[in-house]
């Protein structure tokens, strides 16, 4: 993903699926935990990379058809501007994990206040 001009960004959670039945990700933030920092900059015309995390809960994904959305704010005021990437998953890797720990996660968690 490359950003449009230097400047802070906010990260809203990546998210599969259509509207009302969407399965939210996390952001590996071992990776790059900077890019939940209200305070870090990102560079015009720098590539970044997002590795997201989904728990699909057991649910059937056909990854050949499917599209992880990742949506960037400019701020949190009356005025904010956001963009909406959309990434096909085609030929992406999926990893499963061994032995999922199940949590309670309400939507509401991933929204900046």
């Amino acid at each position: 993903m490359i950003f449009p001009k230097t400047g802070h960004y906010l990260t809203y959670p990546a998210f599969l699926g259509p509207s009302g039945d969407s399965v939210f990700g996390n952001y590996f933030t071992k990776a790059n935990p900077e890019y939940y920092d209200e305070t870090y900059i990102f560079e015009a015309a720098k590539p970044y990379s997002f590795t997201v995390v989904f728990d699909t809960e057991g649910r059937h994904i056909d990854y050949s058809n499917e599209t992880a959305h990742i949506d960037i704010w400019d701020g949190k005021d009356y005025f904010m501007a956001y963009r909406i990437f959309a990434f096909g998953l085609q030929g992406v890797p999926a990893a499963f994990a061994a032995h999922p720990a199940p949590v309670l996660r309400s939507q509401h968690e991933y929204i900046k206040q």
